[in-house]
């Protein structure tokens, strides 16, 4: 009943169920009132949530919280989440917290594995293994800098692993939508675009980053089952994230989706497109996007994404296919 609608965004509802998830005593009906806050809140409730947070006595319920975040701020959710790793008094759910942070906010999330790599061995351990997903400049320096000072052998081993990782761009991974496109046969399943951890999930967002420019257009190669994009929006230099489109993507082959607007006033330094995985079956790819406008057009040249196949709920077998295409990822 709450998942969407006439409920979105109405303060009377959003009150009413923070009203229940403050109530400790009753965990689930804690838990279910921040669930349906995830599914009706906006950034209002986003700020609410992360005051909760910090007074929920169970793991169980924070953990609900820091999920309610990630869904109503995406990739921005970073910096909150920093706010509540600084505070998370255990070590348990310091180690849960880390999980959380995709780099859409790059300083938060920097800051968050240079605490890590401070804190006790088993979130250095943990931390070790997922700095590798991380391959900008300034997370290589943080893991060798770490590498540098780190005694426990079992870390160093991760370190190291990572330190090679940072080198790679694995098959899928968000950093694939990066530069021009280079699948080679757009309507087929392809190791060189980016996919979501799951092919069906609902929604689904990647974020990109590009050279600023005034803009008035953003094009997005999809591949593999297109039609999925339903939001695009940007941020402009100094300014705020602006929806540009919303609405039915009417790619039915594989290809170009140009979305047009009004030219930017100011450079436009990211993109993020949000995806419906749920409508169609399937594996909804994204191959590369440009960004094209009086100022010229460039190719993304970073990335973060809300998943991506083969970690965060995708498949940790050696293969898995998409339903009803008989295609197989192979990692």
């Amino acid at each position: 009943m709450l998942d969407g609608g006439s409920f979105r965004g109405d303060p009377g509802t959003i009150d009413a169920l923070l009203e229940v998830a403050r109530q400790n005593g009753w965990e689930e009906g804690a838990t279910a009132a921040i669930g349906a806050l995830a599914k009706i809140g906006d950034k209002r409730t986003a700020v609410l949530i992360e005051e909760l947070a910090g007074s929920l006595k169970s793991l169980r319920l924070r953990k609900s919280a820091w999920e309610a975040l990630v869904t109503l701020l995406g990739a921005d959710a970073d910096l909150a989440l920093l706010r509540l790793l600084e505070r998370e008094p255990e070590l348990e759910g310091r180690i849960a917290l880390l999980g959380y942070f995709r780099g859409g906010n790059h300083a938060a999330a920097l800051r968050a594995f240079e605490l890590a790599s401070r804190d006790d061995q088993p979130l250095r351990l943990e931390a070790a293994g997922r700095i590798g997903r991380f391959r900008d400049d300034d997370f290589v320096a943080l893991t060798q800098d770490w590498l540098a000072r780190e005694v426990d052998e079992p870390v160093r081993a991760r370190l190291l692993a990572a330190l090679e990782q940072q080198r790679q761009i694995p098959a899928w991974h968000e950093l694939q939508a990066c530069g021009a496109p280079d699948v080679d046969h757009p309507g087929s399943d392809d190791r060189r675009a980016w996919a979501s951890a799951r092919p069906d999930a609902g929604k689904e967002w990647i974020e990109l980053a590009f050279a600023p420019l005034r803009a008035d257009r953003v094009a997005i190669c999809e591949s593999c089952v297109p039609g999925a994009v339903v939001a695009v929006e940007v941020l402009e230099a100094r300014g705020a994230w602006r929806t540009i489109w919303s609405g039915v993507d009417p790619t039915a082959e594989a290809g170009r989706f140009e979305v047009d607007f009004a030219t930017t006033a100011n450079p436009v330094a990211k993109v993020r497109i949000t995806l419906d995985t749920s409508k169609q079956s399937g594996w909804s790819e994204v191959d590369a996007v440009e960004l094209i406008g009086p100022d010229g057009r460039g190719w993304a040249t970073g990335a973060t994404a809300s998943s991506r196949y083969g970690e965060g709920g995708g498949s940790s077998a050696g293969a898995s296919f998409g339903a009803d295409r008989g295609l197989l990822k192979r990692r």
